[in-house]
């Protein structure tokens, strides 16, 4: 549970507070008056309500959470207790107002809260559905072949096509009309008793009458309904329907109404308006099969309409139907009538092509594209332009769900939307701009390079942040960046080694490259609030061999304006060893923009201390193996404390990383370590915040 507060003063009290009552609480300082992006999914907001500054910070938050549409409730908090500050804060929009030091009624009204929280969102979500279904009921009553209408209070509220197409009218004429119109006048006895009020709890029973219908040219129709009572949209009403089987000729139909009947059941309307995910999992597990047999990639393509849920809110569920109706026939159009296609969803259709290069595909879809911005669609009293949102994918194998390949489209589509309509030119997405298009094969290197350079082009990769304390004098405020993903998991099938994979090929020059600019971007902000502090970067083997990666990084270095003193690289030790004169020119070019070098790894050659003879080295870094021996092992301290004196002899200074608790600190402290790195101090964080001041 995360946990806002304002209360610097109490933050303590309030902390041991919550954990002992509560399990897994995050309570974060709120020092700023911004709800920030990462915060929004808190629970609860803790506000201090004594002066007139924090009034002012609540009214502040409380509006950012209304315009945000936040659900974090907010409880104030104040020293003593006054009456009218309690009613100003409860009319304000506060959860509620609780005297500083009434530690249970704090924690039972931060339950209750949590409680009404829970209850209101489940509520929501349950609304939802009950929305969803009857949408879902509209549409099918839509597209039914069964003439349908729904009576509340002896006047029609709702008529399908069939229906309007039966009685010879429009559905304008239809729809509000009294049913008592729509009969033959010696029915209106018989109709009498279904129109008396209708009782949630008492429904009428189900029944089948004959009646006999007054059509609008004056002929009439006798056909069998079956009456139900029904809810429809949270109040009864009776549903009508004359099953398919009795609209025909034989039950006193004319030609002219059945043709009517035949038009609003045709089978291009039916296939529109039906959402059969079925039948195109059978059309994709064909093809998966079909890939198997002839070696080449089928690709399947998932066709948004972006206009469907405006359409659905502004102008109903009819006008929706329609536009999609007038969607799939122009992708029928286009496509022709032999590719597979059907409608997946309420908004989005899927279909299939062959004998495409993905290139093929995106220029075939970016057409469909720029095709329907031309197009207008009718929907009987006002015409829209609809627009298409197109995610692809290949099927290449028949190792996967059919469902997992509409997935991958889906992944495309949703890119498209956090790119936002300045992402691309057209709303097309390749899955496989995205990913590998053979997650199967990512330990070859092409497709660990391929991954990697994506990730880099969409900003799924980020810095973070690890600070290194000084033993004895803390002169900088030093920290370690490291590249780590920004995205919550890695794909299905991507291993969860992908960087150290990566790291053995040659895009970790491209990390490389790229790490060391982000580095520079965010020191250079850093210094101009603490121009103390100093940045450890690392420097790969593929970078260490570039000839040309030395110049860049002068030209680099020369360009972000950064003090020599404010940057350290580092190398590998196995690195160096297989490329002893590559580092020494890059040793020599760093020396002469007056930036440091340092060792990572170190140890792990024999004897220790040659491999500082190489070239010049202001830091090491014991190997990890090396510092966990030292915790468990006589021997270990021995291996340790002979690297650390070999360092020592040298004029090298000696970190020590993974330090994970402060066991180990004393032994460090005797073998004359300078400065310490690992969990025990912090793990790596998106900025720099390490209080150091709290070390001098």
């Amino acid at each position: 549970m995360k946990v806002l507060t304002t209360c610097s003063d109490q933050i303590d009290g309030l902390v041991s507070l919550l954990r002992d009552a509560f399990q897994q609480v995050d309570v974060q300082l709120l020092e700023a008056g911004e709800i920030e992006s990462d915060r929004q999914d808190a629970a609860l907001l803790l506000a201090a309500y004594d002066s007139d500054d924090d009034r002012v910070l609540v009214r502040k938050l409380i509006s950012q959470i209304r315009n945000l549409s936040l659900d974090i409730p907010v409880i104030l908090l104040h020293a003593t207790p006054e009456p009218d500050r309690v009613t100003e804060g409860l009319r304000i929009g506060a959860a509620d107002v609780i005297t500083f030091g009434e530690d249970q009624h704090l924690l039972h009204v931060i339950r209750r809260v949590l409680r009404e929280r829970e209850l209101h969102r489940e509520r929501d979500f349950w609304q939802r559905r009950h929305t969803l279904s009857e949408r879902r009921c509209a549409r099918l009553m839509d597209s039914s072949r069964d003439a349908i209408a729904l009576i509340a209070d002896g006047i029609h509220i709702y008529a399908n096509q069939v229906y309007v197409a039966m009685l010879g009218q429009s559905a304008e004429d239809t729809l509000l009309s009294p049913v008592a119109d729509a009969l033959d006048t010696d029915m209106q006895d018989e109709l009498k008793p279904l129109l008396r009020p209708l009782s949630a709890t008492e429904p009428l029973p189900a029944e089948r009458r004959t009646m006999r219908f007054k059509r609008a040219d004056g002929t009439s129709i006798n056909v069998e309904v079956q009456i139900n009572q029904v809810d429809y949209e949270g109040e009864p009403a009776l549903l009508w329907r004359v099953a398919d089987t009795s609209v025909d000729g034989q039950s006193g139909l004319t030609e002219a109404m059945a043709s009517e009947h035949r038009a609003a059941v045709n089978p291009e309307v039916v296939e529109a308006r039906q959402v059969n995910l079925g039948r195109m999992k059978e059309q994709i597990e064909k093809v998966m099969q079909g890939t198997v047999d002839t070696q080449k990639p089928c690709l399947l393509y998932y066709t948004r309409v972006d206009e469907f849920d405006r359409l659905q809110g502004d102008a109903g569920v009819h006008a929706a139907e329609q536009a999609m109706i007038g969607a799939w026939r122009f992708l029928r159009r286009q496509l022709g009538a032999e590719l597979p296609l059907g409608r997946v969803r309420d908004n989005a259709f899927l279909f299939l092509t062959s004998n495409y290069t993905l290139a093929d595909a995106r220029r075939m879809a970016e057409n469909l594209c720029t095709e329907l911005d031309r197009e207008t669609i009718d929907l009987g009293n006002e015409s829209v332009n609809l627009h298409f949102s197109i995610g692809i994918t290949a099927i290449d194998n028949d190792h996967e769900q059919s469902t997992s390949w509409m997935d991958r489209c889906l992944k495309a589509v949703r890119a498209l939307d956090t790119e936002g309509s300045a992402g691309v030119s057209t709303p097309v997405r390749l899955f496989e701009d995205l990913y590998p298009t053979s997650l199967a094969g990512l330990n070859e290197e092409n497709n660990i390079k391929q991954f990697v350079r994506q990730m880099l082009e969409q900003r799924m990769l980020g810095l973070a942040f690890q600070p290194i304390v000084a033993l004895k004098e803390q002169q900088y405020e030093d920290y370690e960046a490291f590249t780590r993903q920004t995205i919550s998991e890695l794909p299905a099938g991507i291993p969860q080694d992908l960087f150290k994979r990566a790291f053995r090929t040659g895009v970790a020059g491209d990390l490389d490259r790229w790490a060391i600019l982000e580095g520079f971007r965010v020191l250079r902000e850093r210094l101009d609030q603490h121009p103390r502090t100093r940045l450890f970067l690392k420097v790969s083997a593929p970078s260490l061999r570039d000839p040309g990666f030395a110049d860049w990084l002068k030209l680099s270095f020369q360009a972000a304006r950064i003090d020599p003193r404010n940057l350290i690289f580092q190398i590998e030790e196995k690195d160096v060893s297989l490329a002893v004169n590559a580092t020494r020119t890059l040793a020599e070019q760093l020396a002469d923009l007056e930036v440091r070098l340092g060792l990572t790894h170190y140890g792990l050659s024999s004897p220790p201390g040659r491999i500082l003879s190489d070239a010049r080295f202001e830091f090491v870094k014991p190997d990890q193996s090396l510092v966990l021996r030292a915790a468990t092992s006589t021997e270990g301290v021995e291996q340790l404390s002979a690297c650390i004196t070999a360092a020592k002899e040298a004029g090298v200074h000696v970190i020590v990383p993974f330090v994970e608790d402060a066991s180990i600190i004393p032994l460090l402290w005797k073998l004359g370590v300078d400065h310490i790195q690992g969990y025990y101090i912090q793990s790596p964080a998106e900025s720099m915040d390490y209080e150091f001041s709290l070390l001098e």
